[in-house]
């Protein structure tokens, strides 16, 4: 098993130089079901029957689920034709899915990414298993197209709806970002979900268009649900001995060729409908064999996870994390700045407008009317005055250019920083986190000022009222 992932540098998403190697690019091409921009290295020609294999995605993701209700759906229900021969090669076929997860690892973890909300026509079946698991087993790939219409991927099972509200922390990756002109679907602005996210499912109103939809046999659809995801179930773990071993042990397991070839007799019993009960305990032993499988792909991705995290991934997401605490300081202290430049000016305006009016009615021009406007300008410059001090507006412009600077001055000093290694980067994350967590502090201390401001103000309107009345 290799667990190399270092690869070509390529400009990524603006934000730095990222590591997709070739071979990741070529599992995400091959997922995408687009065979012929593959390119194989000289040594690799043996692998050309592999990736030739048409829809290997379906494979893919079949071998995903633990039951075998996914290969009765897409074999023997919707007659999927998917080619057995892609066993033929199941170690590279396990390189593929580490490869593809690899990627979205890097993807999530490496760049800067908004919340999205996707879409995407699936079968009843994968409703099921998330509700019952709630996590999806399997890759998933969403369209961010709003505009549903009909497709060939609606040819499915109890064709079902799914909209998916992804938060910008979600673990994914944008196909056509990352695979530029080799993507084989420019127009589907595809993102790919791997598996192992925690979901939350939430039941939709099917839109009159939809309802008009027909899955496979002409059938109607069976509903429409909001998928939120959540956090992955993929725990960062390292290699140790006792792990590499482990996954060694199941490999092993995996590439057994009675068990291979178990597999294929299992595909075929079920694309003919042959539920002979004399079957049961080759498809038990396929189960079992399937398991391993994905048993071996989540302690791979676990390490891949801890790989990617490493000092490259941590590094990235420092980076990220500062510009992000970097922007929103900022975009606090000139909304701050903004209101204290309205106030300030108004009470110019209004301060001004006092002073011309006294200035009336010391000339006794329109005494009583210049008095009453003076009045009511000089009150309006107290009431704003008040306002700025309740709110600690000057106060709070001062902590966030404070924390804004001290910030700027962070990335400028990594930026610049001459001995980049894991104990100078636990540094700065500490100094970043210091940061945070003065910031913090200074929030809480304002809300008590304000809060008791606010206690004062009340209680002298209060003695105020209580003296009028006496009076």
């Amino acid at each position: 098993m290799s667990l190399d992932r270092t690869g070509r540098k390529e400009t990524f998403n603006g934000t730095y130089q990222a590591v997709f190697s070739a071979k990741e690019i070529r599992s995400l091409l091959y997922y995408q079901n687009v065979g012929e921009n593959i390119v194989l290295e000289g040594n690799e020609q043996h692998l050309k029957k592999f990736y030739s294999i048409k829809n290997a995605y379906e494979a893919i993701n079949m071998l995903m689920f633990d039951d075998i209700g996914s290969e009765q759906v897409r074999l023997s229900v919707e007659g999927r034709r998917i080619d057995s021969d892609i066993l033929n090669n199941i170690d590279e076929l396990l390189n593929v899915y580490c490869n593809l997860y690899s990627a979205i690892c890097k993807y999530t973890y490496f760049s800067k990414k908004e919340a999205i909300y996707t879409y995407r026509d699936d079968r009843y079946y994968t409703y099921l298993h998330m509700n019952s698991h709630k996590f999806n087993e399997s890759f998933l790939s969403a369209t961010l197209n709003e505009k549903k219409k009909e497709n060939p991927f609606q040819e499915k099972d109890g064709l079902t709806f799914f909209e998916f509200q992804v938060n910008s922390d979600v673990e994914c990756l944008d196909m056509n970002e990352v695979l530029g002109e080799m993507s084989g679907y420019p127009g589907e602005r595809e993102i790919l979900f791997p598996p192992f996210l925690n979901v939350e499912l939430k039941h939709m109103e099917m839109t009159p268009d939809e309802k008009k939809m027909r899955g496979i046999k002409d059938k109607v659809p069976c509903g429409k649900y909001l998928v939120v995801f959540r956090d992955s179930r993929i725990f960062p773990t390292a290699l140790t001995s006792q792990i590499r071993t482990e996954l060694i042990k199941l490999r092993k397991l995996i590439l057994d060729p009675a068990s291979i070839e178990n597999a294929k007799a299992v595909w075929k019993q079920i694309r003919e409908n042959n539920y002979n009960p004399k079957n049961v305990e080759r498809i038990i032993y396929y189960l079992k064999w399937k398991r391993n499988l994905q048993l071996y792909i989540r302690k791979c991705y676990s390490v891949i996870k801890w790989e990617t995290m490493g000092f490259k991934g941590r590094e990235c997401m420092f980076r990220n994390e500062l510009n992000n605490h970097i922007s929103a300081a900022n975009e606090k202290r000139k909304r701050y700045e903004n209101i204290l430049h309205f106030i300030f000016g108004t009470e110019v305006f209004f301060g001004v407008l006092a002073g011309i009016f006294l200035a009336f009615n010391v000339l006794e021009y329109h005494s009583e009317c210049s008095k009453i406007v003076a009045i009511y300008a000089l009150g309006t410059v107290a009431f704003l005055a008040g306002v700025s001090k309740v709110l600690s507006l000057t106060d709070k412009l001062h902590q966030r250019t404070d924390i804004f600077l001290r910030y700027d001055e962070l990335r400028m000093k990594w930026k610049y920083e001459m001995v980049k290694d894991t104990e100078k980067l636990n540094e700065y994350i500490q100094k970043m986190i210091d940061i945070s967590i003065s910031d913090n502090e200074l929030c809480r201390q304002y809300t008590r000022n304000n809060i008791k401001k606010m206690h004062e103000w009340e209680k002298q309107m209060e003695e105020n009222l209580n003296g009028t009345s006496k009076s």
